[in-house]
């Protein structure tokens, strides 16, 4: 839990450790998924989209069911030009939430840090919202 509070204050690099620690820890956790989750939504607050776009791809894969991977997929396939991957998750993101614009998206997650919630702003933007 320690990587989560970190990414969602704005720690990133002290988070991306925790969580690869824990995954070293811990390889065939069940809930690796949510390491994942962490460690990419970490790697796109600090602009690593390249780094944080495969680690989406596969914990989205573990849990397809998980209704905040698809936001960082779209967030990460905008910063990196990938429009076609992009167009595709933003439909995943309106079935989901039909009406929403990027402020929307944003406010829904539990992310403090006000220079990260920009940032994440400005890639659903980009995606269309």
């Amino acid at each position: 839990m320690l990587g989560a509070l970190e990414t969602y204050s704005g720690r990133l690099a002290e988070a991306i450790a925790n969580y690869e620690r824990a995954l070293r820890l811990s390889p065939h956790d069940p809930m690796r998924f949510s390491y994942y989750f962490v460690i990419r939504a970490a790697r796109y607050g600090n602009g690593d989209h390249a780094g944080a776009l495969p680690l989406l791809e596969q914990g989205y894969l573990e849990a397809p069911g998980s209704t905040r991977a698809p936001r960082l997929i779209m967030a990460c396939a905008a910063e990196l030009g990938l429009t076609d991957r992009m167009a595709e998750v933003a439909c995943v993101v309106r079935s989901l939430k039909p009406n929403a614009t990027a402020e929307e998206l944003v406010d829904s997650a539990p992310i403090r840090d006000a220079s990260y919630r920009e940032r994440l702003a400005a890639s659903f933007r980009k995606a269309g919202f």
